[in-house]
């Protein structure tokens, strides 16, 4: 996996210092380089660098995801459906923490309305309250009151674009439990599906629908993506949020 994490970042260094000699484009080689020089460092095959990454993933990073429990009701105030989900702590500002969710896990038809709970990693259960959703994004913020005791983290987002190939890891709520933890690899990028016409990166991530909204990590515990949903079959497919969707998100959520 390392050689061809190499091999992909010596292609694209070709391919773009091919007739490339403005100082943006250096700038952003030498972004590219120093990521996966990073990389380089961190070699998952020795079973104590992969055990690092797990316990830190476990200890640190898991404190930035939450599961999220959202109660949908009808017109009459009638009982429709629970939803079970994941979130990512992306933020914080005085006494609140913001998650961010897919936007399909909050949203509800007109006229109906909605109850969220959110649970952290210590299954401490908080009350919701949604901020923004984003359809055209497909992301939904929520805010909540920030613990004092054993506070949330929000995640740092990566500031390098993940790569097909790269090795990630998917924390969330999938296969019901708090904090699972799933590895793979992105095996696609850009990928356009034709029911909401947005754009996702595809991993061989197991995880399923409690996974929607789930963070995935680069090997630097940084946000790469956020899951979207999974197809659950012979193969595994779970298509993902992008960082650049995520990150325009962000920014019109601060701004």
């Amino acid at each position: 996996m390392r050689k061809r994490l190499i091999t992909l970042l010596s292609v694209i260094m070709v391919i773009m210092l091919s007739g490339c000699e403005t100082l943006l484009v250096d700038d952003e080689l030498r972004e590219i380089k120093d990521h996966y020089e990073a990389y380089q460092d961190r070699n998952l095959d020795d079973f104590e660098d992969l055990a690092t990454f797990i316990n830190t993933a476990t200890l640190e990073t898991s404190r930035s995801s939450v599961k999220i429990k959202v109660s949908v009701y009808d017109e009459q105030r009638e009982f429709v459906e629970e939803r079970l989900a994941s979130g990512i702590i992306f933020d914080e500002e005085a006494a609140y923490v913001h998650v961010m969710t897919a936007f399909h896990v909050t949203d509800v038809m007109q006229g109906y309305t909605k109850t969220v709970r959110i649970y952290d990693y210590l299954e401490r259960e908080f009350t919701g309250f949604i901020r923004e959703e984003s359809d055209t994004l497909g992301i939904s913020a929520i805010r909540m009151i920030k613990p004092m005791v054993n506070p949330l983290l929000p995640i740092e987002l990566a500031e390098v674009p993940p790569i097909q190939g790269e090795p990630v890891l998917l924390i969330g709520f999938q296969s019901g439990i708090i904090n699972a933890m799933t590895m793979g690899v992105i095996t696609g990028l850009d990928i356009v599906i034709e029911e909401d016409q947005r754009t996702y990166m595809a991993t061989d991530l197991p995880s399923d629908d409690f996974g929607d909204g789930a963070m995935i990590i680069n090997l630097m515990h940084q946000l790469v993506g956020m899951q979207h949903h999974a197809l659950i079959g012979e193969d595994i497919i779970t298509y993902a949020m992008m960082l650049d969707a995520i990150s325009a998100f962000i920014e019109e959520y601060e701004g």
